[in-house]
């Protein structure tokens, strides 16, 4: 039974790992201005960004901040499943 899991989250990650580089190799020219206007700032850049590059960049930013907000959350005890109240909790 332990090996028909690792199997499935083998072929979940190699999909998911496929579907990502054909993103990539599909969308390689592509590219996007990015500018930010705010009420007290205003930005814009002035060379293109590349559109799989924003991507990759948005997803590997998001789960860092989720792995240190998970860490931090972890050291306070606070971490998924941690209900505080000890085993005295009914529902734990």
């Amino acid at each position: 039974m332990k090996h028909a899991r690792l199997y499935l989250w083998l072929v979940v990650l190699l999909t998911a790992a496929g579907i990502l580089a054909l993103f990539i190799l599909q969308n390689y020219e592509r590219t996007t201005d990015l500018s930010i206007n705010l009420f007290f700032f205003a930005r814009h850049l002035t060379q293109p960004v590349s559109v799989p590059l924003l991507l990759v960049g948005t997803f590997l930013g998001g789960t860092l901040v989720g792995l240190i907000a998970g860490f931090l959350l972890r050291g306070r005890g606070r971490g998924l499943g941690s209900s505080g109240s000890g085993l005295d909790d009914a529902w734990a």
